[in-house]
């Protein structure tokens, strides 16, 4: 749907993997019209660019030797379902998400029950207090779609890196 449309999000800078504050968003591929279909391919197309930005983050991770299998979501954005299952598929990796909607409070009483001594450990009252929900498995049928889009990614970065030296050249 938003093979022709590319985002790269980091309209605040990049705190992660690239620790770049001068980076800036990028849109590649907009269209003059602003039709309802024009707005939902954007709002795809913004979508798949932050899965592709915690792959990109992943893929750095594992280079310096960290081992993931499994993604953990909680949140607001853990009750999207397109935000959630392109994560999955743009990453490869599971995503298990928390049986208790409100998770971010259980956290927060995870950690007040530790304080209190209510527990001897953190794990010990994750594993009493919080609970798996549902897991989403990627969907391998669009690997090579978000592939080819993640080469994309990856690549107006650089653009944006060559677009400042020549700007900045005397």
């Amino acid at each position: 749907l938003a093979s022709g449309l590319q985002v790269w999000p980091d309209f605040h800078g990049n705190r992660s993997p690239l620790a770049d504050p001068s980076l800036t968003g990028m849109i590649c591929g907009l269209r003059l019209s602003a039709g309802l279909q024009d707005l939902a391919l954007l709002y795809l197309a913004t979508v798949q660019a932050l899965a592709y930005g915690t792959r990109h983050i992943l893929e750095a991770l594992q280079h310096v030797g960290h081992d993931i299998t499994t993604l953990f979501m909680c949140g607001g954005l853990s009750k999207n379902p397109l935000f959630v299952q392109t994560h999955a598929d743009v990453t490869g990796l599971p995503v298990v998400l928390p049986a208790e909607p409100e998770s971010v409070l259980v956290g927060a009483a995870i950690l007040g029950a530790y304080a209190s001594g209510d527990f001897p450990s953190i794990q010990d009252a994750m594993g009493c207090m919080a609970k798996v929900g549902s897991v989403l498995r990627p969907r391998q049928e669009d690997r090579r779609y978000h592939d080819k889009k993640y080469a994309v990614f990856l690549k107006m970065v650089e653009n944006q890196r060559e677009y400042t030296r020549i700007m900045s050249a005397t």
